[in-house]
């Protein structure tokens, strides 16, 4: 949810739509439903709506995109591969899940990397927000541009980008003591944070500093996962009975950096990704992408074949094979198995044996009996 709170506030060359919300609508889960949240929508000056649980019509507008994703993009996206063929619907994507489904591993039935899956889905963005709506005949870009120059006043804040509230999503608690060294920087993660600010902080504190021991003064250090470039120290200022925030740049890191998570900066997969590209490329009009190659899923859920070459269907007709005997002798096994003649004549001597013995002894048993054995046959099915 911070990931996704953040990319709210970030836009690029094609998806221009960006913005801090007066109030955001959010549902009662405990994705948006905790202290986290609600202290970064605090620190955005923003406010906080729960809808009531179960009700997906308070929220409607949202509701109607995810419907129209799945059916435009998860259902109905083109993408051709590097041999030219094409795969509609996102290859290896389920919609919900039945009990049928339950034993499917979904990351090995994947077909895209995380990388090619951006990629479709910030073309398809692209494409969605440059096509006319059915409704209003215009597109969301367009109706975006005419709603800022109308009324952004009213629907946003006069505050700017991520990058101007960076800070606001420093909410996660460094555990643990934290001290503030004289030359006035904090470590997190194995990085160093300083700043001449906080090193103001630690001359103004430093008088009270723990004399008993001779330690530095403690502080509160908050960061946030997804961007490893700023941390936020938090200090009580004796003799004001005041806390001062102050922020300190990681020493490993350019001042110019981009946005990394703490998982990147230590050669980790990042937990989470935004939806942004730097590559450009103009909407297609249509719905449709393109990859190198798919991955090939690691494992398939059908059974495997004995390696047996079954009989064709003009074979068993020139044989006059049978229902019954095109069926055994689609179950033999090389290793077990008789040559076909063979197996054609057993298999006609079983038939005309079946036909002087009679019906089976067991149909001569009662009605309850056979109901009996009805409901157990079924019951295996």
């Amino acid at each position: 949810m911070v990931n996704l709170f953040q990319n709210m506030l970030l836009k690029d060359s094609q998806l221009i739509g960006q913005g801090n919300a007066v109030n955001y609508v959010v549902d009662n889960g405990p994705g948006f439903n905790n202290n986290i949240v609600r202290e970064i929508v605090k620190r955005l000056k923003s406010s906080l709506i729960y809808t009531p649980a179960l009700k997906p019509q308070a929220k409607p507008f949202i509701e109607s995109f995810f419907s129209v994703m799945r059916k435009q993009f998860f259902k109905g996206w083109t993408i051709f591969d590097s041999d030219g063929q094409a795969h509609i619907g996102i290859p290896g994507y389920y919609a919900k899940r039945t009990a049928a489904d339950v034993g499917v591993n979904l990351q090995k039935e994947a077909r895209l990397t995380v990388s090619q899956f951006k990629d479709q889905l910030h073309r398809y963005l692209v494409e969605y927000s440059n096509r006319s709506h059915g409704q209003t005949n215009r597109s969301p870009t367009e109706m975006w541009n005419d709603s800022m120059h109308a009324h952004h006043h009213v629907s946003l804040q006069a505050l700017p980008d991520y990058e101007a509230m960076a800070p606001a999503f420093n909410v996660f608690v460094k555990q643990g003591s934290n001290r503030l060294d004289k030359r006035g920087s904090v470590r997190l993660h194995g990085h160093d944070f300083a700043s001449p600010d906080l090193k103001s902080l630690f001359q103004q504190i430093s008088l009270y500093k723990d004399k008993s021991n001779g330690k530095a003064p403690k502080v509160a250090v908050h960061y946030n996962p997804f961007d490893a470039r700023t941390v936020s120290v938090t200090a009580l200022i004796p003799g004001e009975n005041s806390h001062k925030e102050v922020l300190a740049y990681n020493r490993d890191l350019d001042p110019d950096a981009e946005r990394i998570s703490y998982e990147e900066l230590a050669g980790l997969k990042p937990k989470s990704f935004g939806i942004y590209s730097d590559y450009a490329e103009p909407p297609r009009g249509k719905l449709v992408g393109d990859v190198d190659k798919l991955r090939k899923p690691k494992y398939s859920n059908k059974s495997k074949r004995s390696g047996t070459k079954a009989a064709s269907f003009e074979e068993n007709n020139t044989r006059s094979l049978s229902a019954e005997a095109r069926v055994e002798q689609s179950h033999l096994s090389e290793s077990h198995s008789a040559s076909l003649p063979d197996a054609h004549t057993a298999l006609t001597q079983r038939e005309a044996q079946q036909a002087n013995e009679g019906p089976p002894s067991d149909w001569t048993q009662s009605k309850k009996t056979k109901k009996n054995r009805k409901r157990r046959d079924n019951s295996q099915w």
